[in-house]
């Protein structure tokens, strides 16, 4: 009772710092995690009405499949709905995405007149779904919400893109994946060799994170990992959107950046299975960038990746040494060391510079490492 009673705690604390995450699922967060916890993964009680092995149950509605449920033992209990199933594999069928398949070391299903009302997984979870993999320690489904709820957290573990944190949920219906609460994104550096069409240990069907699909995010010319920091993520993968907000912190090398909210947009359908091309990345509210002696400042920053330059607007302002320009814009080359820094029609750049500081060759700061905001500076 006293373990329970702690995990209602550290789950109503969880919701109320990130309930923002309802902002896409047109529902309170805060009420669906306090369902998802009240009911947990029972003791196994000697009530077994009929007990199965090699347990196959399949839903089809108007002839197309809805869900697939197999495990290698299923325990009926008496005067219940509920199915105590041993290494369960679930297909549950979605019109965008085809299939999601999820298995576990074991699991409760609860049924409503024929449906899968609710499904409670437990010893390791792992989730495939549209040529993605998602992993964690144990799960709930809701099958009226269409919904699977991690609310232990959970890892995106692929070759090109790593993903974790602390709550997960994935809506089918939505094709939306949202994470909250230490949200850590790393895009690799070079993604490895995926195992060849006639390699039998390449598992049918498990196709990692993005691995052929999502190109690689990058700010700096040293080819290093991207690392991105925040406190909520959304990934719509029917519009090929990634959405970063509450502190979002961009790390690659010597190449820094801080924002309320940062935006990956990719061109395409993930859906046909193509790799898709990089659109845009913005970042908006409160943007600053470091890079060696530089530091700008601006309401929102576009990263054009082929051009290789970060535009700035909105009080833009950029400091290296003692010197220091504003403007309307500004314009930052990532690999040349050059800035270019513009006003509106009738309005007027102020800028105060020093011989030693811009036009020579910029010196790594090493302060800034742990710091993105210079002390003293807003």
């Amino acid at each position: 009772m006293n373990r329970m009673r702690l995990r209602m705690v550290l789950v109503l604390v969880l919701c109320v710092s990130f309930g923002s995450l309802a902002f896409f699922l047109g529902r309170s967060m805060l009420e669906q995690q306090v369902e998802v916890t009240r009911s947990s993964m029972p003791e196994m009680a000697e009530n077994i009405e009929q007990r199965i092995q090699g347990f196959h149950r399949v839903n089809v509605r108007d002839g197309t499949k809805v869900w697939d449920l197999r495990a290698t033992q299923a325990r009926i209990q008496k005067g219940q709905n509920r199915i105590l199933v041993d290494e369960p594999r679930i297909e549950l069928h979605d019109a965008d995405w085809a299939k999601v398949n999820v298995r576990s070391g074991s699991g409760q299903v609860d049924l409503k007149e024929g449906e899968l009302d609710r499904v409670e997984l437990d010893g390791g979870l792992v989730l495939d779904f549209g040529g993605y993999r998602l992993e964690s320690t144990r799960g709930t489904y809701l099958g009226e919400d269409r919904l699977i709820v991690l609310a232990e957290g959970g890892a995106v573990v692929s070759a090109v893109v790593d993903l974790s944190g602390s709550f997960m949920l994935l809506s089918l219906d939505k094709s939306v994946l949202g994470v909250v609460g230490d949200v850590v994104t790393e895009f690799h550096a070079e993604a490895p060799q995926q195992p060849s069409a006639g390699d039998a240990s390449a598992e049918v069907g498990a196709s990692p994170f993005g691995a052929d699909m999502l190109p690689g995010v990058s700010f700096s010319p040293n080819g290093s990992a991207v690392v991105i920091r925040a406190e909520e993520l959304k990934f719509d993968l029917e519009l090929s959107r990634i959405l970063y907000r509450g502190g979002v912190e961009v790390v690659q090398g010597d190449f820094q950046t801080r924002s309320d909210e940062l935006e990956i947009v990719y061109g395409g359908d993930p859906r046909e299975h193509k790799r898709l091309d990089l659109d845009r990345v913005v970042a908006r509210g409160g943007v600053v960038i470091r890079q060696k002696g530089r530091t700008a400042w601006g309401d929102e920053a576009q990263f054009l990746q082929k051009e290789r330059k970060i535009l700035l607007s909105g009080h833009a302002r950029l400091q290296e040494g003692d010197s220091e320009v504003r403007g309307d814009t500004l314009t930052v080359f990532l690999d040349g060391g050059a800035s270019v820094i513009e006003s509106h029609p009738g309005g007027r750049v102020s800028a105060v510079l020093f011989e030693d500081d811009f036009g020579a060759e910029a010196k790594t700061d090493q302060a800034g490492v742990e710091s993105m905001v210079p002390e003293g500076q807003p």
